[in-house]
């Protein structure tokens, strides 16, 4: 990354980041106490990585904090930003895609985004800017090789899509739910500290009859005509 480097955050340099920019980047109810954060890093289950234009700058410009899953042999991607002055500039994938392929050791990372779909917390005049603001997070881990699952959460009051990003020559590799399923409530029920998490489960797929309908209308005779088939799957 030109002019730039990446390297392991102190616990201090954490906690100044902590206090400094967290509140600005993510809402309230996704930050948890520091105190949960430093005892997860003295186990050796919980890292932080930094974005800075050299190696002894002290001004982090994108960070990244993760914790390791160990018995589940997973990453939970805890929390990722990038500062105002790099938006927009590719940074932030540049970031990301280093860290996958030198920080993670080809253990796949899970990653929490909040669901688009499920905006009934957020006050009703703020949700369709809160929907955008939601599939642009998406958007942006799709194009940096992320995949989508079938997983749905819901922690601290907070609707998740879980998403995972693993390491092979096309990324598109099959998911095993139910290992992702085991690491995600570890996380969060001995790393986190018996944090209660609940609404965990795998989307269903209709598997009912589909009936495809088409509606036209006849401008000169002023007429509807409603067509319904029946649809078979090949």
């Amino acid at each position: 990354m030109e002019k730039m480097v990446i390297r392991r955050q102190s616990l201090e340099e954490m906690k100044e980041i902590y206090d400094g920019m967290l509140s600005g980047h993510f809402p309230a109810d996704e930050i948890k106490p520091f105190w949960k954060i430093k005892d997860s890093y003295e186990k050796g289950e919980y890292m932080g990585y930094g974005l800075y234009r050299h190696a002894e700058d002290r001004e982090c410009l994108a960070y990244a904090w993760m914790c390791s899953i160990r018995d589940e042999n997973w990453i939970l991607l805890d929390y990722y930003a990038v500062t105002e002055k790099l938006r927009g500039r590719g940074m932030g994938s540049r970031f990301l895609k280093h860290l996958f392929e030198e920080c993670t050791e080809g253990i796949p990372v899970i990653i929490e985004v909040e669901d688009p779909d499920r905006l009934e917390n957020i006050p009703e005049d703020r949700r369709e800017e809160e929907r955008e603001r939601r599939l642009r997070r998406i958007s942006f881990y799709l194009r940096n090789g992320v995949q989508e699952t079938q997983l749905r959460a819901r922690v601290f009051q907070v609707p998740y899509n879980i998403m995972i990003y693993k390491q092979d020559a096309q990324n598109r590799v099959s998911i095993d739910q139910e290992s992702l399923k085991r690491a995600y409530y570890y996380f969060y029920s001995h790393v986190q500290g018996n944090v209660a998490i609940g609404d965990v489960h795998e989307i269903e797929h209709y598997t009912g009859r589909i009936l495809p309908v088409g509606i036209s209308y006849d401008k000169k005779t002023k007429e509807h005509r409603c067509v319904i088939e029946k649809y078979e799957k090949n």
